[in-house]
């Protein structure tokens, strides 16, 4: 028998914040530190493309102290509110690199040492959490999930080994799409070169 438990009860979810409310104006002569911000096309199929992230300026009077708590860490995971959920983990290479997540994100800080963050990126991106997400949103005008239903979703607690093993297997297909993608595109530009004469 497979022991579940509620995502929130194994992590710390915190919902994004409106970027307006901590982002400077691009006329705003006096502003704060420097951000990296999250945008949408920066989640993919279980990974966090660091080209894609946008890099900002907070407005002068906000403090780390203010907007800490919307900050993802090395190792945090970061799933989007609207369908597909796309979810990630976060891998920052630089120390001081701070990365905001903005309102159609969550970010989800695994407080329990039996779980995987690569393992949870896999359930979360599976069909099955997709479903469950989809159900408990589907009463709804628009197809956005929240906080609380994240926090809701029942998350299979397997052995460290069985978590691992998972985890590669998806991370290992996840290569081998990106490979075959490649090889498509390199494939759609010869025969562009091929069918056009040139």
């Amino acid at each position: 028998m497979i022991v579940k438990r509620k995502l929130g009860d194994i992590a710390e979810l915190t919902a994004g914040v409106i970027s307006q409310r901590v982002l400077a104006d691009k006329e705003d002569v006096e502003t704060g530190d420097s951000v990296f911000v999250l945008v949408p096309k920066a989640i993919h199929d279980g990974e966090l493309d660091g080209n894609c992230l946008s890099k900002e300026m907070l407005k002068k009077d906000i403090g780390i102290k203010q907007y800490g708590k919307f900050l993802a860490r090395d190792g945090d995971i970061v799933m989007k509110f609207s369908s597909p959920y796309d979810a990630c983990k976060v891998t920052m290479k630089d120390a001081d690199k701070k990365m905001l997540v903005p309102s159609f994100c969550c970010r989800i800080r695994i407080t329990d040492p039996s779980v995987d963050a690569e393992y949870l990126v896999t359930f979360l991106n599976s069909s099955s959490c997709r479903k469950e997400l989809d159900d408990r949103c589907h009463t709804r005008t628009i197809n956005l999930t929240r906080k609380s239903d994240l926090e809701e979703i029942e998350v299979p607690i397997l052995t460290p080994e069985k978590q691992k093993e998972i985890a590669r297997r998806y991370m290992d297909l996840l290569k081998l799409k990106k490979q075959v993608s490649a090889l498509m595109e390199l494939e759609d530009e010869r025969n562009t070169v091929l069918f056009d004469g040139e």
